[in-house]
């Protein structure tokens, strides 16, 4: 029984060192990190918060998209061509029945 104490007395103590010296070289790694990332971000100036940009609703499906992004046909607006296609193909089909 008095094994087993001690067993688990160094395996506590042990767990407990590690712990000590990764935190300390830890900060050190966390710090080249956010070097690195701020590297790679670009500074917050050149990403608007805001976009001046109207967004349309897309005719077909509702998804909102930027004005220029998109396709008009008359007073509608498609997200994508296909859409625009589809519209359109459907529109034919009920003036033609």
């Amino acid at each position: 029984m008095g094994r087993l104490i001690l067993l688990l007395g160094v395996v506590i103590g042990a767990v407990v060192l590690i712990r000590r010296i990764l935190s300390i070289s830890l900060p050190h790694q966390t710090d080249k990190i956010k070097k690195t990332n701020a590297e790679k971000t670009p500074p917050d100036e050149t990403q608007p918060d805001t976009i001046d940009e109207p967004m349309l609703k897309c005719r077909q499906c509702g998804v909102h998209s930027p004005k220029s992004k998109g396709f008009s046909e008359g007073e509608h607006f498609f997200c994508s061509n296909e859409h625009k296609s589809e519209f359109l193909s459907n529109t034919n089909k009920e003036n033609t029945s």
